[in-house]
């Protein structure tokens, strides 16, 4: 005979946590609100795609020698430049009080920080794809030559893609550095606050 107590087949709190705060169900689902791929479509994915096939069209280089010259160097820097502000605004999201300004938004702190996850993948996504070029996979695995239409879409999506890669870290600094002024504001008010209470 069996002493033990049946197994609860409701999900632990930390097993439930875990499905709710995954990256992709974010992205594709959302938490709460709406789904975090949703805010890529704005007005500047026209300003991406006029620049991609502005690039694709005018660029005198093949994807392969674009990827060599200009573009992967490029991409390792946004690289560099987008985990040292994530790194800053990672120490910034343990901070009480940006832990309390997360907690008024729908998603809570896990929107900011797969918000900055997105910008990673991003980046990520330009560097595989423009490794791709660079291994002249669309210059000589495939059937197309360069003045193809399928050609000048595929430069169109990578020179896009870059365009967005380049926003994204722009981003990254740009939310960093409202966390970091948002933090100041909130510590001034708690210490107006505090103030005020030990007066009265």
């Amino acid at each position: 005979m069996n002493d033990r107590p049946p197994e609860s087949k409701e999900a632990r709190p930390e097993e439930a946590a875990g499905r709710e705060f995954r990256y992709w169900r974010w992205l594709f689902l959302g938490l709460h609100d709406r789904a975090g791929i949703l805010a890529f479509l704005d007005g500047w994915l026209v300003v991406h795609a006029l620049v991609g096939s502005g690039l694709a069209f005018y660029v005198p280089l093949t994807l392969s020698e674009a990827a060599s010259r200009v573009l992967l160097p490029l991409v390792g820097a946004l690289i560099g430049l987008c985990f040292a502000w994530s790194g800053n605004a990672a120490a910034l999201l343990q901070t009480s009080q940006i832990a309390r300004m997360a907690e008024r938004t729908p998603d809570g702190q896990p929107g900011y920080v797969f918000a900055f996850q997105n910008a990673i993948l991003v980046v990520l996504g330009c560097v595989g794809l423009w490794g791709l070029a660079a291994l002249e996979i669309f210059d000589k695995v495939l059937p197309y030559p360069r003045n193809s239409r399928v050609y000048g879409a595929i430069g169109t999506i990578l020179y896009g893609l870059s365009s967005v890669a380049l926003r994204e870290c722009w981003q990254v600094v740009l939310n960093t550095q409202r966390l970091l002024i948002s933090r100041e504001r909130i510590r001034r008010a708690d210490a107006v606050r505090g103030g005020a209470s030990r007066d009265e």
